[in-house]
């Protein structure tokens, strides 16, 4: 089982992220003992809900899920709705709402046209841990683009255990990335998308008596591991891309001038000559 949950993960991540959904389907269709492992184990572009109470828009994910209902972050009700249904402590209750309201801020900030959701939930009695969610739909005609979305997914676990003042925050942070071009007309399209993922720990200074000083060292901590993937991602995909097209584009401009038809003639004459010479040498 543990083998083919290793071999499953290894096709996903070979995959592109934008038909993760479709691909995720059809992989549990052939081995469907896996689901529960791998569902919880691969990231998904985040989907968005509306809150029947509040007409306000929020996302969805494993940590708002109780069985088939989600719960809404704004109004802390389940859709449908769930008797019984998890809910987060009164203490993390206000610092769930505390972190929509900074998250609202940050992700209009960074991304303009965004959402974002947050979700608490208690583990043990001095440890809990949050979800930060943010997504960006791209703008179909922005400098070329045709669809495309950015999915930022930060999971915070807090431990307390050995100091309130100086609790252990310890992040794991999933960036999905998809877009795509199309050049003027239509006629020709390119698709770049990946995901990333980096785990973090360290340890902050918060008051004993402000319990909010969580969303501040949360949101310190989540932007930190944004602008680092942001970085990597702009080298490792964007920088990449853009050295392909303009090696691309510098051999189809010599092509078309001529000279790089004429250099590629004249060095394959001068190695083949070189190759004559030696076997002409060698035969005397």
């Amino acid at each position: 089982m543990e083998d083919v949950l290793d071999s499953t993960l290894d096709l996903v991540r070979r995959l592109p992220p934008k038909d993760l959904k479709k691909n995720l389907s059809h992989l549990l269709k052939i081995r469907p003992e896996i689901s529960e492992d791998l569902l919880q184990t691969v990231d998904q572009p985040l989907e968005v809900a509306v809150c029947p109470v509040t007409q306000k828009e929020y996302l969805l994910c494993d940590y708002n899920r109780d069985e088939d209902s989600y719960r809404s972050p704004h109004s802390n009700e389940f859709d449908p709705p769930l008797p019984g249904g998890s809910k987060p402590s009164d203490r993390l209750r206000n610092l769930e709402v505390i972190a929509n309201e900074v998250f609202e801020v940050y992700a209009k900030q960074y991304y303009g046209e965004a959402l974002s959701s947050c979700y608490f939930w208690d583990l043990e009695d001095t440890v809990f841990a949050c979800c930060i969610l943010i997504k960006k739909n791209a703008q179909s005609g922005s400098r070329g683009v045709e669809s495309g979305g950015w999915d930022s997914i930060h999971i915070v676990e807090v431990d307390e255990s050995e100091s309130r003042t100086d609790p252990t925050y310890k992040i794991t942070s999933s960036i999905l990335l998809s877009l795509t071009t199309a050049a003027e007309g239509g006629e020709q399209t390119m698709s770049l998308c990946g995901s990333i993922a980096d785990q973090r720990e360290k340890r902050m200074k918060k008051s004993a008596k402000k319990d909010e000083e969580h969303v501040v060292n949360i949101g310190k901590f989540v932007e930190d591991m944004e602008n680092r993937l942001r970085n990597t991602i702009d080298q490792v995909y964007f920088g990449k891309t853009t050295e392909v097209l303009a090696s691309v584009h510098d051999r189809s401009a010599s092509m078309r001038s001529g000279h790089g038809g004429a250099r590629q003639k004249n060095a394959f004459a001068a190695d083949l000559a070189s190759v004559l010479r030696r076997r002409g040498g060698a035969k005397e």
